[in-house]
């Protein structure tokens, strides 16, 4: 997940763990139920009540849209306890959505209240990464393409958020050109977490982000380099707060996306009870994150190799985001 701004305390909400959709790629339990109002207030209080002077909502499912309604009173009753309470204080609202319930009414209402919309789309060859398990059902392609559209039309504030599997970085640089000459104004790159990453497909991920910075440049697009990868790395055990839907919070990723893939982690990425414990609190128990989740796959040799991989991917993605960040302030050419 990513941060919408640098040094902002962030609590990212997963609404819901239902969706429309049902990709191979999603491994995850569906039957809990979603957050409920006094949990989803909660998460606004917890950012709104740390100490940094820039806060955010994330808002994350599932399909966060599927609960359209709970999104907005929650941002609505953020923006006015910020008004009434924390007059200095500012506060952003991201919604991760794939993209097949932003109608015109559900862009005004999140418009009006200032949201900016990550768009997940995993490439050109987004069918062939995110097949449907039910077989002989068509991935919505026509669908997506369409809010994508909408979203350019509309002039709506969005980036495409892409996860690329090591397979995949070949494509990673086409696929942004797509995006960027359909119109979209970012595009922002995440690393598939919870596989091994060989170390010269990590450096190539590095180097095409590279490449895309440099013809966004040369085409006079401002794109920044924390819009183009993550700074909360490692991604496994990123420093950023997830609430799950009974009000558990993990460390970054963990839920939903590695809770089947390597489910120690919920053990080892577990920050507490976020109903009642404050921000700081939860974040207290993110010391050793690193330690413990290679302690937690201890004799499980694929587990301990995939966090292994993915601890030098983080890593490695902090220096390329360092160096994009150097030659952007710099002027340099990428």
């Amino acid at each position: 997940m990513r941060d919408p701004a640098r040094g902002t305390e962030t609590v990212a909400l997963l609404v819901t763990r239902a969706c429309q959709l049902d990709c191979v790629y999603c491994r995850f339990r569906r039957y809990k139920p979603a957050m409920d109002e006094a949990l989803l207030r909660r998460c606004a209080d917890l950012a709104l009540e740390a100490e940094s002077p820039e806060c955010a909502l994330v808002f994350l499912g599932g399909e966060p849209l599927l609960r359209l309604d709970q999104v907005l009173e929650t941002m609505d009753y953020a923006s006015a306890r910020r008004a009434a309470e924390f007059p200095g204080k500012t506060l952003a609202f991201s919604v991760t959505t794939n993209g097949l319930l932003l109608d015109d009414a559900a862009l005004d209402a999140l418009g009006e209240r200032g949201a900016s919309i990550q768009l997940s789309l995993d490439g050109s060859r987004q069918e062939a990464q995110r097949p449907l398990k039910a077989a002989g059902k068509a991935y919505p392609s026509a669908a997506l393409d369409a809010a994508f559209a909408r979203l350019v039309r509309r002039k709506i504030p969005f980036a495409v958020h892409s996860v690329v599997s090591p397979e995949g970085v070949g494509s990673l640089f086409e696929d942004a050109l797509d995006y960027l000459e359909r119109g979209a104004p970012q595009v922002h790159f995440q690393y598939r977490v919870g596989v091994e990453w060989p170390r010269e497909a990590g450096l190539a991920y590095a180097r095409e982000i590279a490449r895309v910075a440099e013809e966004a440049r040369r085409r006079g697009l401002a794109l920044s380099a924390k819009e183009l990868m993550d700074s909360n790395e490692p991604a496994i055990v990123s420093p950023s707060v997830t609430v799950d839907v009974d009000g558990l919070a993990y460390l970054g990723c963990t839920v939903p996306a590695m809770e089947e893939i390597l489910p120690a982690l919920k053990t080892s990425n577990l920050l507490g009870d976020a109903r009642r414990l404050g921000l700081r609190e939860l974040m207290a128990a993110a010391a050793g994150a690193e330690a413990r989740a290679l302690d937690a796959h201890r004799g499980d040799a694929r587990g301990e190799r995939i966090v292994r991989s993915n601890i030098e991917m983080g890593r490695l993605c902090l220096e390329a985001e360092a160096a994009l960040r150097r030659r952007f302030s710099s002027g340099a050419a990428v």
